[in-house]
């Protein structure tokens, strides 16, 4: 079971490193006024999605 824990954890950890450099890309060096490193998975999750939006949007105003 430990085995399996760990698998998912580093799939997680693995995954966060890839939102971090996603972020990145898009120019966004923190969030909330956290840096992306200090950032849970879900946090990231997050971020890169309402970045997503953000540049996603028409206007990039509605918020």
């Amino acid at each position: 079971m430990e085995v399996a824990f760990e698998k998912v954890k580093l799939g997680k950890e693995a995954k966060r490193q890839i939102m971090i450099k996603d972020l990145y890309a898009l120019g966004i060096t923190e969030y909330e006024n956290h840096s992306l490193e200090d950032l849970d998975y879900y946090t990231l999750r997050n971020a890169l999605s309402v970045a997503r939006i953000r540049i996603d949007s028409d206007s990039n105003k509605w918020f």
